[in-house]
C-alpha cells in the first residue's frame, strides 16, 4: 500500500533532521520536554489485558515495583517528543500537526501487530511491534512527522533511531538513590517476566496521531491530556 508517508525517505529524513540546526538538544535542563506525539494504544483491550498481565508477574516478585509500571490507561507508542512552555508554541504545534493533514491522508488508517515483550538494558520494558508491512509504515510515518516539527525547531532531537514500541514499566520512575532499597535493585529481574516474552495483543488500528501533554492532569479515562488529534482519513 503506497501513499504519502510510505513513500518518505527514510534517509534522507533522518538526514534533515539530523542537519537541522533549530533542533532542540535535550541535553539542555531548559529544553527538557513536557509535550509529545502519541499513538494511543489504551483504548485497545487485548493491549491492556497484554500490560496487566506483565506487570501482575512484576508485582509478584516485589509489591513495589508497581512504583515503575506505567499505568494501562496510558499506553501507547511515543512518536516525539517537544518542549511547549509557551502559549505561542502551543499553538504552533497544533497548527504543524494539523497541516499534516494532506500528506499524510491518502492511506487512512493501517494496522500494526503488538506483541512480545522485550526490554533496554533490563530498564525498560515494552511490548514490540512486529516486523510487517505496518510497523514499516509506522516508522515512515513518525519520520515525516518528526521532520516537520524539526523544521519549526519544535522537536527534540533522539539520540538514536526511532524503535516504536509501547513502554510498560521504566525503572526511571523511581530515582536511582532509592532503587536499592525500593525495589532491592537497580534492574528488571529477568525471572520476574520471562514467562511473558511471547505475549501477544495482537493487531491493532493506527487511526490518529496526538499532540499530549506530560504535565497536565490526565483526562477522566486516565490517559493523557490531549491538547490536539489528528485523524487519519482516507481522501
Amino acid at each position: 500500500m503506497e501513499g504519502p508517508h510510505a513513500k518518505v525517505n527514510q534517509n534522507e529524513a533522518k538526514k534533515q533532521t539530523r542537519n537541522n540546526k533549530n533542533v532542540i538538544n535535550s541535553t539542555d535542563e531548559k529544553d527538557r520536554p513536557d509535550s509529545f506525539l502519541a499513538i494511543q494504544l489504551s483504548q485497545h483491550h487485548a493491549v491492556v489485558d497484554a500490560v496487566r498481565k506483565v506487570q501482575a508477574s512484576l508485582t509478584r516478585q516485589n509489591a513495589e515495583m508497581q512504583r515503575v509500571c506505567v499505568a494501562p490507561a496510558k499506553v501507547h507508542i511515543t512518536l516525539g517528543v517537544m518542549r511547549l512552555d509557551a502559549p505561542e508554541k502551543l499553538e504552533k504545534a497544533g497548527k504543524i500537526l494539523q497541516g499534516l493533514r494532506e500528506k499524510l491522508a491518502t492511506d487512512g488508517p493501517f494496522s500494526i501487530t503488538v506483541e512480545r515483550l522485550s526490554t533496554f538494558r533490563n530498564e525498560v520494558l515494552f511490548l514490540d511491534v512486529a516486523e510487517n508491512n505496518g510497523k514499516e509504515t509506522l516508522i515512515n510515518l513518525a519520520e515525516c512527522v518528526q521532520n516537520e516539527f524539526s523544521k519549526e525547531g519544535l522537536m527534540v532531537l533522539e539520540k538514536r533511531p526511532f524503535n516504536p514500541h509501547a513502554t510498560i514499566a521504566k525503572m526511571s520512575k523511581v530515582p536511582p538513590f532509592k532503587r536499592k532499597k525500593l525495589l532491592g535493585t537497580n534492574k528488571f529481574p529477568a525471572e520476574a517476566y520471562k514467562e511473558h516474552l511471547d505475549v501477544s495483543a495482537g493487531g491493532v488500528q493506527v487511526s490518529a496521531i496526538q499532540l499530549c501533554s506530560m504535565k497536565l492532569p490526565a483526562d477522566s479515562s486516565g490517559y493523557y491530556h490531549v491538547y490536539s488529534v489528528l485523524e487519519l482519513c482516507d481522501q
